[in-house]
């Protein structure tokens, strides 16, 4: 349920990083009461609201989405080429990582949410991505395929994928 959870959040693709390890209640960082802490793949742990998971997305957050949701089939194919040339493994730890748990982390250059809000401000801002209702997977597509080819185009020059 927790791995569900955390894919709704904003942040989701900065929090997952390398991967999720497990889960664990913990003393809050502000606050009295226990939250959720989950701890990666390379060890690192991440603390996570679920209030801010369940409350409905903002534009900006959809758009960010739609934007995951584009180059998901670049980003699997090279987890698929990790898999394939048994280099399935972090690369900050060393610690061999499950190949059904597919995710690509960004540790290694300039983050996603970096990339994608490069190209929001140089494409007229958030608001100007128009989105076609969600589809497979839960995302949304860029209206613009247009758009769309500029996002795979500005994703892939920028991108440094590693696991």
């Amino acid at each position: 349920m927790l791995r569900d959870l955390i894919e709704l959040h904003p942040d989701a693709a900065e929090k997952i990083g390398c991967g999720i390890d497990a889960f664990v209640i913990d003393r809050p960082m502000l606050g009295k009461h226990s939250g959720f802490k989950m701890v990666r793949t390379d060890g690192m742990e991440i603390d996570f609201s679920f209030l801010t998971c369940l409350s409905p997305p903002n534009h900006r957050q959809q758009v960010l989405a739609a934007m995951r949701g584009e180059v998901l089939n670049t980003v699997s194919s090279y987890f698929a080429s990790r898999a394939a040339t048994n280099t399935l493994t972090s690369d900050m730890s060393g610690t061999p990582l499950d190949e059904n748990d597919p995710h690509v982390s960004y540790f290694q250059g300039p983050s996603f949410l970096e990339i994608a809000t490069q190209f929001a401000d140089h494409n007229g801002g958030w608001d100007s991505v128009e989105l076609n209702s969600a589809s497979e997977a839960g995302y949304a597509k860029f209206k613009d395929r247009e758009m769309a080819g500029r996002w795979h185009e500005h994703h892939q020059e920028r991108a440094v994928s590693g696991c």
